[in-house]
């Protein structure tokens, strides 16, 4: 921005590839502006089913095979009052994805998701390469945008996991998963355990946290012991049967309808 306002005349693609010149040496100064443009599309691009944000019950809390199986001693180690209410209010399941049409889960899962994950793969990849070819002083600036693509790219991944996961939990018509429960499972054990190693003791870098834990929508100081909690009631009940919650969800998506429908 303070380039820019020194010359407003000059376009933000050539800001842009200046900078990256600069850092990176004319050789290479294409593959960084690439890498940024990559990390941009695939987060701008993501899927947004989920618009409540990131949602305590979907991280920390587990993914599992039947959400009504948990004690609520399991869901201690994020859960608070307020979290309790907004079940109440909302109904049990309601941040689990739904399709009405599975075709458009079709095409989230196999188009949308896969191209997210790609760009910022490619960008991480790029910027891992990059890092070792810059001056110095440029390495730790590029570290952490690697970092934070991969941070993106995890959460990308659990997303991409729990919406997978409503063909099952909360299906629509001719619901069709690509993975199986256990397979769910298994890569979300996998994105947990990356997340804990990159946020611990740094939690602030990559997530906006609030000074206590108990808020329905925000992280607080204690979200990598969360995680670390989280491993082992997935594990606990990885082999349970496979339950759907959809009855108690369509109580909430009967009720959104009538709301949509009284303030149209």
């Amino acid at each position: 921005m303070a380039l820019w306002m020194k010359s407003p005349e000059t376009s933000a693609n050539d800001i842009v590839s200046g900078i990256a010149r600069d850092w990176a040496g004319p050789e290479v100064a294409e593959l960084l502006v690439q890498a940024w443009r990559d990390a941009t599309d695939g987060w701008t691009q993501r899927p947004m089913w989920n618009h409540f944000g990131w949602t305590k019950h979907l991280l920390p809390g587990p993914l599992v095979p039947d959400p009504n199986r948990l004690e609520r001693s399991e869901l201690a180690y994020y859960d608070s009052a307020a979290l309790r209410k907004y079940d109440e209010i909302i109904g049990l399941g309601a941040t689990i994805p739904h399709e009405a049409d599975e075709s458009r889960r079709s095409y989230v899962l196999e188009t949308l998701y896969p191209g997210c994950i790609a760009r910022l793969e490619s960008a991480q990849n790029a910027l891992g390469k990059l890092i070792g070819q810059v001056e110095g002083k440029f390495r730790p600036a590029l570290t952490m945008q690697k970092e934070a693509v991969f941070a993106g790219l995890l959460f990308l991944k659990h997303q991409r996991n729990w919406y997978e996961a409503g063909c099952y939990l909360d299906p629509g018509e001719n619901a069709k998963p690509r993975r199986s429960f256990d397979e769910l499972i298994a890569d979300e054990l996998v994105v947990t355990r990356e997340l804990i190693s990159l946020l611990d003791g740094r939690a602030d870098r990559f997530l906006r946290l609030f000074p206590y834990d108990f808020m329905v929508y925000e992280y607080g100081p204690g979200i990598v012991d969360q995680l670390r909690s989280r491993i082992g009631v997935m594990e606990r009940h990885r082999r349970d049967a496979i339950v759907p919650v959809s009855k108690q969800t369509a109580r909430t998506r009967a009720h959104d309808a009538t709301y949509a429908t009284e303030t149209v």
